[in-house]
């Protein structure tokens, strides 16, 4: 795993200063992400990073920098960067997407060094090496994103947000769909067809999360599963 490149996303505080086109952000913390990792701020390394200081737009290495961070630091908990957009078309968008709020969060790049398990059994990373950071675009519901949409110009932009209000009203759907699910294991009528129409849609639920290599949400439907399966047998 210490040769294993990960990314932690972190939903910023930011100030925008439109005078130079600039943004100071805290670009990570220490508290758990959403897989309840911690990425200590101290034990970061930003000696490589600092040579090449570029940011990029959703971790696109092919892609061109949409920022150059000015300076980066750490403090106890947190991680903060200045930077300043470049002056070009995605540039100046990605910059006026921050300013009025349809982007808040960055995600770090980095490789592992050393790593331990913590009392509360949450995998923690010690050292590690900042390789770059990127402007991520996060998602809150598909209201946002398709008002953020209808904001933004450049190809490069729309093709992403495109993207993801498609991945978000697939994550939406997938969450009624868990909704009925368990509505009805709460309330269902002993009814073989409809109890095994059921198990064959908890099924297909199963293969979502496991795609998502969610151990704890396949985990959960497979005991739902056999609870189902021994009422009707």
């Amino acid at each position: 795993m210490e040769n294993t490149i990960r990314t932690k996303q972190f939903t910023s505080t930011s100030t925008f200063d439109e005078s130079d086109n600039t943004l100071i952000a805290k670009i990570s913390s220490d508290s758990p992400d959403r897989y309840n990792e911690i990425v200590t701020a101290k034990g970061g390394d930003f000696t490589a990073f600092q040579k090449n200081p570029v940011v990029l737009l959703n971790h696109d290495s092919k892609g061109l920098p949409i920022a150059k961070a000015l300076w980066i630091k750490s403090n106890d908990n947190n991680i903060i960067s200045k930077l300043k957009f470049a002056e070009t078309a995605l540039g100046q968008e990605v910059a006026k997407l921050y300013k009025d709020g349809f982007m808040s969060a960055f995600s770090i790049g980095f490789l592992p060094k050393e790593i331990e398990i913590n009392e509360s059994e949450q995998l923690v990373y010690k050292n590690w090496e900042l390789l770059e950071y990127s402007a991520v675009t996060v998602p809150a519901n598909s209201e946002s994103l398709a008002l953020a949409y209808k904001s933004v110009k450049t190809p490069e932009l729309k093709e992403i947000f495109e993207k993801e209000i498609e991945k978000n009203e697939q994550k939406e759907k997938v969450i009624k769909f868990e909704q009925k699910l368990q509505e009805f294991e709460n309330n269902y009528t002993m009814n073989f067809e409809i109890v095994e129409k059921r198990i064959e849609e908890l099924f297909k639920l199963l293969e979502i999360k496991e795609k998502e290599k969610n151990t704890e949400e396949v985990k959960n439907i497979k005991q739902r599963i056999e609870n189902l399966t021994a009422k009707i047998l």
